[in-house]
């Protein structure tokens, strides 16, 4: 028994345990996934009423009412916070196997802390939809930038993008961005079976979209998400919400998952001026950059109810793959200088476990969320979404001005001796695998060192 590997038994055991936490989004699905269950057996003519939400959550919805109306014990809401497990579970696979290619282990280790240390944790334990989204966008990454068999990337394409409307046109530029990385080196007749595999799959899964709107909405397109008062027709506005969604005390990613940036920040700064990652760099940048586009013009650019960016979260995990498979030797650089030198190895192990204790609190205790968007003297009242001028006032108020920033709440309101001692344990099983990392960085320098003597 390894300390790293009671470290990651107890992480499991942390995570396993947590009830399923039912959110309210997810009441709406599962009244939407009873109506087309309903019209699949014929018991009603007519698909009404079912909800504007992703087409995944309605498979699995579907399958798990249909399953108990076959006396197959599933509880709805359980099967979609254990999609979530899965999907952590999956991440780190992906992650491993990825590292294991550029044989750097420490890699893995790296990455693994800084999915552990970030919101994706907390939630795993949600009925939402974000965590196994994360999951098939980083397993769909992997295989375009392995050269993995066009069909199996396809089926990715459409499982991914299905979990969310607006995802095709991501996928379409992190497949075509894998394509031009590899270009040089392909043959022809490989790149033109990739680019056809490409336009299928984008096809297709677009088309598997428009035709459930078609039946819900009798539009191709998701008209209660396209109502006109959804949007923010100011672009003075879409600008401040761009930053928002970065830098907000309450909602921003570099507040939410400090980790994952200090990572991809490092990287970048060390790979750019050798002009190693420039490829990979680009297309995370049009991906977050189009996705943060995307969000600013919604009335809502955080995801309502939500722990930090939720519409945003599960591009991250996809973006810092791509970083870490586009220049290996500048990601192990970076992790080696924060990691290698006993006073940084503290220093870093200190500021992940800080980062981490909010999101390991927030598990125990999800109504932190929802103090955020209590009432106050601020707004008494809340602010319609038909109102736009009020719910722009609110969006930048909740944004900039409530004070405790979100992430302080729990450290704030539920540090209690019940909750600090398993909260402490999971920060330090995060130092265990910090260790495990830096003794496999000192392993591979030894390792190179004999290398020429042989």
């Amino acid at each position: 028994m390894q300390p790293w590997l009671v470290a990651i038994l107890f992480i499991c055991w942390y995570l396993l345990r947590l009830p399923a936490q039912w959110e309210y989004d997810s009441y709406g699905v599962y009244l939407g996934s009873r109506h087309v269950l309903d019209w699949l057996s014929g018991r009603t003519q007519v698909l009404s009423d079912v909800g504007p939400y992703p087409l995944m959550q309605y498979l699995s919805g579907v399958s798990a009412l249909w399953a108990a109306s076959h006396g197959i014990p599933i509880n709805i809401f359980w099967l979609w916070s254990a999609l979530n497990t899965i999907g952590l579970a999956g991440i780190a696979a992906v992650l491993y196997r990825a590292a294991g290619r550029t044989n750097r282990p420490e890699l893995f280790w790296a990455m693994l802390v800084v999915i552990l240390s970030g919101p994706l944790v907390a939630y795993e334990p949600t009925t939402f939809n974000e965590l196994f989204a994360a999951f098939l966008a980083v397993a769909f990454t992997d295989a375009v930038t392995a050269n993995a068999a066009p069909i199996l990337c396809a089926i990715l394409f459409w499982l991914s993008g299905i979990t969310k409307e607006t995802a095709a046109p991501l996928l379409l530029v992190i497949w075509l961005g894998a394509l031009c990385m590899r270009a040089p080196q392909a043959r022809p007749r490989n790149l033109a079976v990739h680019v056809f595999s490409l336009l299928s799959a984008f096809i297709i899964t677009v088309a598997t979209n428009a035709a459930f709107n078609l039946l819900r909405f009798h539009s191709a397109w998701n008209t209660q998400y396209l109502t006109p008062y959804f949007f923010v027709g100011s672009l003075h506005r879409r600008m401040q919400y761009c930053i928002a969604l970065w830098l907000a005390p309450n909602g921003g990613v570099l507040m939410f998952w400090p980790t994952l940036a200090l990572f991809t920040a490092g990287v970048l700064v060390i790979g750019l001026p050798r002009r190693r990652i420039t490829k990979p760099a680009i297309i995370v940048a049009i991906v977050l950059g189009a996705m943060t586009l995307m969000l600013s013009g919604w009335y809502s650019p955080f995801g309502w109810w939500a722990w930090g960016p939720r519409l945003l979260l599960p591009w991250l995990p996809a973006a810092a793959l791509l970083l870490l498979k586009g220049d290996p030797v500048a990601c192990a650089n970076w992790i080696g200088r924060l990691l290698t030198r006993p006073r940084a190895f503290i220093a870093t192990a200190a500021i992940t476990c800080l980062c981490a204790l909010p999101h390991i609190l927030e598990t125990t205790d999800s109504d932190v969320v929802e103090h955020f968007f209590e009432s106050d003297r601020r707004f008494p009242h809340g602010a319609p979404v038909s109102h736009v001028d009020a719910q722009y006032a609110n969006n930048m108020y909740l944004a900039w001005q409530k004070l405790p920033p979100l992430l302080v709440r729990p450290a704030m309101e539920y540090l209690t001796f019940s909750r600090i001692v398993p909260g402490l344990a999971f920060a330090a099983a995060l130092v265990v695998l910090l260790w495990k990392c830096r003794e496999e960085i000192v392993y591979g320098l030894l390792v190179r060192k004999r290398a020429p003597s042989r």
